[in-house]
């Protein structure tokens, strides 16, 4: 075989294996993780909450928030919002109702988040605000209620 047909050969070979190489990491950049927390509250009854979130590299959050109260049946929330430097602002919106509020977390521990979260409930009376904590959802049965509190309750005046 000519020896410049071998060269081309070889030469088309290693620039295949070299773009390979550096696309193989840039791909694997944009796979988004994706995160599941558990937490609950009470209002009235004992609501148990799942957040799925899927990040991406660039920090975009897209996902789903489902409550359900003791006895009850769940509730689903489409989330979406921005995480960065442990920050996480989210807000969330029911996909065929009124309901809907926002989500501030900061990661406290490696496996802790807490934050606030305010929400008009389910009547559009009482605009809440409160505080708690998520663990993994794997991890729910270490979850403490210690960090739950109702930060503010405000009436919201009838139209």
């Amino acid at each position: 075989m000519d020896p410049v047909v071998i060269a081309a050969i070889i030469g088309a070979v290693a620039t295949i294996v070299a773009a390979w190489l550096a696309y193989a990491p840039a791909k694997r950049r944009l796979i988004a993780r994706r995160e599941k927390w558990y937490t609950r509250w009470t209002l009235g009854r004992v609501f148990h909450e799942t957040l799925e979130l899927k990040i991406t590299a660039a920090g975009a959050v897209t996902g789903t928030r489902t409550t359900i109260s003791e006895g009850g049946m769940p509730c689903v929330f489409e989330v979406a919002g921005h995480v960065h430097s442990g920050f996480y602002w989210l807000d969330y919106h029911e996909k065929d109702g009124p309901g809907g509020g926002s989500i501030t977390l900061l990661t406290y521990t490696p496996g802790r988040l807490v934050g606030l979260v305010t929400t008009i409930d389910c009547n559009g009376a009482l605009l809440l605000c409160r505080t708690n904590q998520w663990v993994p959802f794997d991890q729910g049965s270490s979850y403490t209620s210690s960090a739950c509190a109702t930060v503010a309750k405000v009436a919201v005046p009838a139209a």
